[in-house]
């Protein structure tokens, strides 16, 4: 079961996150065995992170079956998982329940499967559209700038919309398809953001009113001086996504994007800054910027989601991250285009150290929130879609494990006197504990070389679907494969068109063809619902589907790199073939015994 470790949030242009998620029980928890203790209360576990200019606030509410919600106060960040009921024991004071302990009573299996992906990215097979309503909400203002027209843009058909930003980021597997609605009427008198309160009061008027119901909703209004922050969000998961964001005036790229991923569980991209040192051993005298990352949409610039993120939402498959522990070199592609080689390397802390981070939740924090970092993540990036103008450069991040739920990301600056933060061709990493040494040796328009050095490593390179990889893996970004006779086959394809994006731009900045605006039902219609095509992103084929590559199991790289169809397709020749033969065999007999017949 995935679990969450819920942390602050700080964020200079405001956001508020709303979490609504479940616990499962701390390994440091007491768990009562007594399920009938009247001194328990059950319900869901409903999380919120509220950001502010200067500081956030991480509140924590259980809801009942009822709806009544009481204000919990954990001493320790609980992990979580979305979905579950727990039960909580402690003594109410002034309105909060301290919790002294509590305990999982019906967890959220998560059937992600993260860790055990085996498709490739050229050619991928397009998911249906998430079908996102975008409200517009007139508070009795206007909306100012805010129309139909300029909100399709920027959701659906625009350049740089967050249909397109999606279609780049997933390789053509994901996107969103919509309609704008609106404005409608609503009097707002009070900005209270908790679970059950103004915007979900909001939500709840408003939703009785459209015509059509939507898998994600997102409430546009002008800038009111109610609300303290700029975005709102409830936080979800990959299977399990949530439904609503709010937009406080706030529609850039960043905005935009970030709110719906709220929705689909993504963190915040953060920096770590230990002084005149990259990274420390320990972290403690380290600080973060929650949204540090400029390189990254998550945290504070119109750019690709980081490898993390990527795998958190099973975007990337197969051989596309590889898990090192020994010494070797690597051919690392860069992570905007479909790619069937590596496009990330994962490395465990030298002897599985643990290195926690403080992330502050402000004045009023309830709890000391640490995340728990145990891998470095590398990644290539070049100038190419939204990332254009991008120095290339390899980026290297601390992260958590993948399978614990909305974990912030964390980028390691290598060069802060500049603003490109990542390896220099030359430059070397030195874990600061000893044991592990990362050079970037070469780098070209397509990848990066970079050596891997263990002290004491062992195991062979792991692919997530658990096969295992020779150095350096493919030569090729379209997947050459090596066999089990040491030879190399191509499994053919193309890396596909690029989208171009620019920076993290206003929505008046917005570039690209927009929907029509329906005077009759005040609706602007942004792609159909039903279609899993580019929806408004323009030129991305995404390459030829691959053939059925071999899998050597000796000898050389044992990555699964062809796609599930043409193992199907492999399959169905094969099949094909036997049917063939049987028929000829049949006919053959049938002939046979025609001939005896005449012969007698």
């Amino acid at each position: 079961m995935s679990n969450v470790k819920w942390s602050s949030l700080g964020r200079t242009s405001s956001c508020f996150a709303l979490l609504v998620a479940a616990a499962s029980c701390s390994s440091g928890s007491t768990q009562p065995s007594e399920e009938g203790d009247p001194g328990a209360i059950q319900g869901e576990l409903v999380v919120y992170v509220a950001d502010y200019e200067d500081h956030s606030e991480t509140r924590y509410f259980l809801r009942d079956a009822r709806g009544t919600r009481r204000r919990l106060a954990f001493h320790g960040s609980p992990p979580v998982a979305p979905g579950a009921q727990i039960r909580v024991w402690g003594a109410e004071t002034a309105g909060t329940v301290q919790v002294t302990s509590f305990k999982v009573i019906a967890p959220s299996l998560d059937p992600r499967g993260i860790g055990s992906l085996s498709s490739s990215l050229i050619g991928v097979d397009a998911e249906a559209p998430r079908k996102f309503c975008a409200v517009l909400v007139d508070l009795g203002n206007g909306l100012g700038s805010i129309t139909a027209q300029t909100v399709s843009t920027q959701f659906f058909t625009g350049a740089r919309s967050v249909n397109a930003y999606y279609r780049e980021n997933s390789y053509g597997k994901d996107g969103i398809a919509g309609k704008v609605f609106g404005p409608y009427p609503y009097r707002l008198t009070a900005c209270n953001s908790d679970d059950g309160g103004d915007m979900d009061i909001m939500a709840d008027a408003l939703l009785p009113k459209l015509p059509e119901t939507c898998d994600q909703y997102g409430f546009v209004f002008a800038r009111t001086g109610l609300c303290a922050w700029a975005g709102l969000g409830q936080v979800g998961t990959p299977s399990n996504p949530k439904s609503r964001t709010w937009y406080n005036g706030s529609l850039s790229c960043v905005a935009s994007v970030q709110e719906p991923l709220h929705n689909m569980g993504l963190h915040h991209a953060s920096t770590i800054d230990c002084g005149n040192i990259p990274f420390a051993d320990n972290l403690s005298g380290c600080t973060h910027d929650e949204y540090g990352d400029r390189l990254d949409t998550m945290g504070d610039g119109c750019r690709h989601t980081n490898v993390f993120n990527k795998q958190y939402q099973n975007w990337l498959g197969g051989c596309n991250i590889v898990k090192v522990t020994s010494t070797g070199t690597f051919n690392l592609f860069a992570t905007e285009t479909p790619c069937n080689g590596i496009q990330a390397l994962q490395i465990p802390f030298p002897g599985g150290k643990k290195r926690p981070i403080h992330v502050s939740s402000g004045a009023d924090e309830l709890e000391t929130p640490d995340t728990t970092l145990v891998n470095y993540y590398l990644e290539y990036r070049i100038s190419s879609g939204f990332d254009t103008g991008l120095t290339p450069q390899v980026l290297l991040h601390a992260d958590a494990d993948i399978h614990i739920d909305f974990q912030h990301t964390f980028l390691i600056n290598l060069n802060p006197t500049t603003s490109n933060p990542g390896f220099r061709t030359g430059q070397t990493f030195n874990d600061p504990a000893g044991g592990l040494s990362i050079t970037v040796t070469a780098m070209d328009a397509q990848k990066a070389t970079v050596e891997v050095k263990v002290t004491n490593g062992s195991g062979a390179p792991t692919c997530l679907d658990g096969t295992t990889l020779a150095p350096p893996g493919p030569t090729t970004c379209s997947g050459g494969v090596m066999t089990n006779d040491a030879g190399i086959r191509d499994s053919g394809g193309g890396a596909g068109g690029n989208i171009e994006a620019g920076r993290d731009a206003q929505l008046s900045d917005a570039v690209g063809s927009s929907g029509g605006a329906s005077a009759g039902d005040g609706a602007a219609t942004g792609g159909s619902f039903g279609s899993g095509g580019t929806n408004g992103v323009g030129d991305a084929s995404r390459g030829a589907r691959s053939p059925v590559a071999s899998l050597g199991d000796e000898g050389g790289c044992s990555c699964r790199l062809a796609a599930r169809t043409s193992e199907t397709r492999a399959l169905g020749r094969v099949g094909g073939l036997l049917f063939y033969a049987l028929g000829a065999l049949a006919r053959f007999r049938r002939a046979d015994r025609r001939r005896r017949l005449r012969a007698d």
